[in-house]
């Protein structure tokens, strides 16, 4: 089927996006109302606006991408097209209409925000070679606490309460511990926090234990627990440029 897409903008990042996904992976057409093509799809439906003679005479047939409502418009033009796509289930008009949501990108995937302090002493007390070993795990992020600034300190303690604040969970790598104090403060800040067994007073108040005697104990640990983190972009999975494309395809061909 020849397709021809009719934009609503030139520029703007979801539109041309879109835009360009279609051409892409289905090989469209860009341009403005295109009389000889099988179909013309206007992208946002806002498109179509200077062409409802075209529309209401059936000249090619036509779809529309719709968003969210912001005129009647909207719910006009959605019983007027063939095939009318929608965002999201929740404005489809009738049976008639479709619901294929775009793509999201493959950067966006999830990592593990971990804190830790990030000491490091001769002794080996902070347990350096633990923290070395998250190092090199690709799913995490260690994320190490603003520095002391000792001209304000209350500003300072303001920016340590909001970076507890945006962890997944802060680590204690430490051997030996009489604390350690930022355990408690990440512990106040509602953050959860891992600790190895038998360190300060980390067995009373952390919520996840490795064994300080087995660096691998917390490799396992954390595998586990970004596995989680994994599960809730379940619901997206599917949420994929290719998807968006061969799924609009499929409803203008008649296929779906």
């Amino acid at each position: 089927m020849n397709v021809n897409i009719v934009p609503s903008e030139k520029s703007g990042w979801i539109i041309s996006r879109i835009i360009e996904e279609l051409k892409l992976h289905n090989g469209w057409t860009v341009s403005s109302f295109d009389y000889k093509a099988d179909l013309n799809l206007f992208i946002n439906y806002h498109a179509a606006l200077p062409y409802l003679r075209e529309i209401e005479a059936s000249t090619t047939k036509t779809s529309a991408f719709f968003t969210h409502p912001e005129d009647s418009f909207f719910y006009y033009l959605a019983g007027k097209v063939d095939f009318p796509i929608f965002m999201s289930k929740k404005y489809a008009t009738s049976q008639r209409s479709w619901v294929i949501p775009l793509g999201v990108d493959d950067v966006f995937i999830p990592k593990l925000l971990v804190g830790n302090v990030g000491r490091s002493y001769s002794s080996g007390r902070k347990g350096s070679d633990i923290l070395n070993l998250i190092n090199s795990l690709e799913f995490v992020e260690i994320i190490y606490p603003p520095k002391i600034k000792t001209k304000n300190q209350k500003n300072w303690l303001s920016e340590l309460s909001n970076y507890y604040r945006r962890l997944d969970y802060y680590l204690v790598t430490s051997l030996v511990e009489g604390g350690p104090m930022p355990a408690a403060e990440a512990k106040a800040c509602g953050c959860c926090l891992i600790a190895p067994n038998g360190v300060g007073f980390c067995d009373d108040i952390a919520d996840f234990f490795y064994d300080r005697r087995e660096e691998h104990s917390l490799v396992s640990l954390l595998q586990t627990l970004y596995r989680k983190k994994c599960e809730k972009r379940e619901a997206i999975s599917q949420w994929t440029w290719p998807n968006f494309a061969k799924k609009l395809e499929s409803v203008v061909n008649g296929k779906a």
